[in-house]
């Protein structure tokens, strides 16, 4: 009988275009469940700073801004999110404060938006298709360049 002394080339070749295979069509499933899973953290984000942006405001009281270090200190957010800025904005509105939260990550705004529905596109870049704030409004600091998802919360004037 011969003694066996291992695999051969050819067997080792076989498995490896295997994987490969195997791999090939797992990848795009994988990076497709990461991109919704990030554009749905994205959104909850903002479902949660409109939540505790509100609750500040009815609780407190301000007569000035916010910003996402006074969500955090008086604990009305548990943790502070990274890459989350609260702008104020002016609005033509008597009746109510306009806020504009927006954040830089890296994600599909498409995603975000199918996720939350209260998004919008907001944009250093003019004159682009599908991304605004309305004009009614004017963001006190713009982000640097890119487009961003944004919610614009409006909190009663009290």
């Amino acid at each position: 009988m011969k003694e066996s002394r291992g695999f051969t080339l050819v067997e080792l070749l076989i498995v490896l275009a295997i994987i490969s295979a195997l791999l090939s069509t797992v990848t795009p499933y994988a990076v497709r469940t990461l991109a919704k899973a990030k554009a749905t953290q994205v959104a909850l984000n903002f479902r949660s700073l409109q939540v505790a942006l509100l609750e500040y405001y009815i609780t407190e009281t301000p007569a000035s801004t916010v910003d996402l270090n006074t969500l955090y200190a008086k604990r009305y957010i548990s943790s502070r999110p990274e890459n989350y800025i609260i702008n104020w904005a002016t609005s033509t509105s008597d009746v109510a404060r306009a806020y504009v939260i927006y954040t830089n990550t890296d994600v599909d705004l498409n995603l975000v938006e199918n996720s939350f529905q209260q998004i919008v596109y907001m944009s250093t870049y003019t004159g682009k298709d599908g991304a605004y704030i309305p004009d009614t409004i004017n963001v006190s600091e713009g982000p640097v360049k890119g487009y961003y998802p944004a919610l614009i919360v409006s909190v009663p004037r009290f």
